[in-house]
């Protein structure tokens, strides 16, 4: 998240191409559910600035698992994607965990 831009890495351009047409659907379901997103960009790969962080990460930290608010805002913010739903799920909460972390940017 940069800026109110929820920057999404996704590991091919048929996801990239795929999330886009849900865009809209997902900025709605983002924003309600609290999230002050002003956008979400699909790239393939990292996005920027995320390499280096990929690179320092240590290889024995053990996130701890989501709470039980998170796991219900991203089945919310999943919900009514059909097939993406899963992986939409796995953004949102990997988005979080990412600013339980390394906390807003």
């Amino acid at each position: 998240m940069r800026a109110g831009v929820l920057h999404v890495a996704v590991s091919g351009g048929t996801w990239a191409t795929q999330l886009t047409f849900f865009r809209t659907e997902l900025l709605r379901r983002v924003r309600a559910s609290g999230a002050a997103v002003r956008d979400i960009v699909f790239r393939v790969g990292l996005p920027p600035g995320e390499a280096a962080l990929a690179a320092t990460a240590s290889a024995e930290e053990s996130p701890r698992p989501a709470s039980a608010q998170e796991l219900a805002a991203a089945a919310a913010v999943a919900q009514g994607a059909g097939a993406f739903g899963p992986s939409v799920s796995r953004l949102y909460l990997a988005a979080a965990r990412r600013q339980r972390r390394h906390g807003p940017r």
